[in-house]
C-alpha cells in the first residue's frame, strides 16, 4: 500500500491550517531522552548485580582476569574479571563464595558479610579442594590502581562486616602515607572474620603497613605470611589499636620495618 493510500484509508486527514505544536514535540523529545537514560541505568544496574544471570543457590561467583565470555560470573567460561564486581553480585544474589583464578588483579575491595573469597584456581575447577594457591598465584597488586598510582589500602573490613573470609591471595602495592592499614585495614565490630593462606608484602602505611587491626571482636589470621612491609610510625607488619583482638595461627611475621615496633 502506498503512503498516499495508507493515509487516505487509515489516517485522519490534517487540515491545511494545522500548525505543529513545537513545544509538544520538544516535550516528547525530552521524555524520550529521559526514558532512554532510565533504561540505560537500569540495564547497567542489572548487569552489575548479576540480575541477568541464572545462579544456582549455593554456587560460587567466578572471576578470571583473562575471561572473554559473557561476564555474568555463572561459570568459568563466563567469569567476571573484577573481584569488587563479583562481591557485589554474590551479595546481591545471596551466594556464599567467590572463586578467583590465578592472575594479577589491580582493584582494591571491601570484604562482605557471609562471603568467602578464594584465590588459587586454574580456571576449570568444580570443587574447592581442587585449587592450589601456592601453584596458582592470585595477586592483588594495587600499586597502579589510581590512574597509575598506588591506592591507600588493598583490602578492607568495614564496620559491620562479619563471617567474611579472604583465602589464598598475595596482597601488595598499597601505599597509605597518611593513615592506617596498607595491605589490610580492619575496622569491624563483626565476628567470625578470617584471613587465611595469604601473603602481605610490599605494602606501606603510616601505621600498619601489612595490616592494621583497629576495631575487631575476633579476627583470625591463619597460615599467612606478613613480610617485607613498612610503616612510617609503628607496626611495619601489623599494627594493633583500640580494642582490636587478633589471633595468629601458623603465621610468619618477619622482615618488616617501622619507625618503632616494626
Amino acid at each position: 500500500m502506498s503512503a498516499r493510500n495508507y493515509c487516505e484509508s487509515g489516517m485522519p486527514r490534517v487540515a491545511p491550517s494545522f500548525k505543529m505544536d513545537m513545544s509538544s514535540e520538544s516535550s516528547w523529545a525530552g521524555r524520550k531522552r529521559r526514558l532512554l537514560l532510565f533504561l540505560t541505568v537500569l540495564c547497567l544496574s542489572l548487569f552489575a548485580t548479576g540480575a541477568w544471570a541464572q545462579f544456582t543457590p549455593g554456587q560460587p561467583v567466578y572471576v578470571d582476569i583473562e575471561a572473554t565470555g559473557a561476564e555474568t560470573g555463572e561459570n568459568w567460561d563466563d567469569a567476571l574479571t573484577s573481584i569488587p564486581q563479583a562481591l557485589q553480585v554474590a551479595e546481591g544474589n545471596s551466594l556464599p563464595q567467590v572463586w578467583v583464578a590465578e592472575g594479577l588483579y589491580q582493584d582494591p575491595f571491601s570484604l562482605r558479610s557471609n562471603i568467602a573469597v578464594y584465590g588459587g584456581f586454574a580456571g576449570a575447577e568444580v570443587v574447592l579442594a581442587e585449587r592450589d594457591p601456592e601453584a596458582r598465584l592470585t595477586i592483588i597488586d594495587v600499586s597502579k590502581a589510581e590512574n597509575g598510582l598506588p591506592t591507600s589500602t588493598a583490602v578492607s573490613l568495614g564496620t559491620s562486616i562479619g563471617s567474611a573470609r579472604l583465602d589464598g591471595f598475595l596482597v601488595t602495592g598499597a601505599r597509605n602515607a597518611s593513615g592506617n592499614g596498607g595491605g589490610l585495614w580492619v575496622n569491624s565490630f563483626g565476628t567470625g572474620n578470617v584471613i587465611a593462606s595469604c601473603t602481605f608484602t610490599g605494602n606501606y602505611a603510616l601505621r600498619g603497613g601489612g595490616m592494621d587491626v583497629g576495631v575487631q571482636q575476633s579476627l583470625l589470621v591463619e597460615n599467612c605470611r606478613i613480610v617485607g612491609n613498612e610503616a612510617e610510625e609503628r607496626g611495619g607488619g601489623i599494627n594493633m589499636g583500640g580494642a582490636g583482638q587478633l589471633r595468629l595461627t601458623d603465621c610468619v611475621v618477619a622482615n618488616n620495618r617501622a619507625g618503632r615496633g616494626g
